[in-house]
């Protein structure tokens, strides 16, 4: 099953950040996937439906939005962007398989129109991020990501080593290559993904 397949490649991401940033990034990854899941519990029973847990759908909803959070952000924004994510966009519109639209998209798309600031906040440096955010933290915070400085047209300053270790600003889990690459490999020896996904890019 695809989701489970996602899932399971969730475990490494969380284990990369829990070394790089401390628990912080892994507990909102699993505030995300609790949000998305408790919102498809309650969305059943208001509408009389049998739960559709069993296909780790939602799971996988509240785990792709909180993986593209900040190491900085607070643990209610991902859970709000996969309650939008279940609740607005993926019960309504026809559920797993027929809705219109990725509901991680959606959630992440609320989320950056609405709480850009709080995405966007991202650490200057490799540090160790526990779970109250000390105010001596707020010097390490930096707006410029690699995907922002290309947008604006500068020129990253960051060598192979680094891009493939991810020591460099951005989303949870979207940085390592080390990482990254292994986890696509698995989905499409899983038939869980295609290389057309990448090829499609270049």
């Amino acid at each position: 099953m695809i989701s489970v397949d996602v899932l399971i490649i969730m475990i490494p991401l969380c284990v990369f950040s829990a070394i790089r940033y401390g628990f912080r990034p892994a507990l909102m990854i699993l505030a995300g996937v609790a949000s998305a899941m408790l919102c498809e519990l309650f969305a059943c029973f208001i509408m009389r439906r049998s739960p559709t847990l069993y296909d780790g759908s939602a799971a996988v909803t509240g785990a792709v939005i909180g993986a593209v959070m900040s190491p900085m952000t607070a643990y209610w924004v991902p859970m709000l962007g996969a309650a939008f994510a279940i609740l607005v966009v993926k019960i309504p519109l026809g559920g797993n398989g027929r809705c219109p639209f990725n509901p991680a998209a959606a959630g992440l798309a609320i989320l950056t129109l609405c709480f850009s600031h709080r995405l966007f906040m991202y650490p200057h440096h490799r540090l160790d991020v526990m779970l109250p955010l000390s105010p001596g933290t707020a010097d390490v915070f930096t707006e410029s990501s690699l995907a922002s400085l290309l947008m604006t047209g500068g020129k990253p300053m960051y060598d192979p080593g680094s891009l493939f270790i991810g020591d460099f600003a951005g989303p949870i889990g979207a940085t390592a290559i080390a990482v990254l690459l292994p986890m696509f490999l698995y989905l499409v020896a899983r038939r869980s993904a295609s290389f057309s996904i990448i090829l499609c890019r270049i």
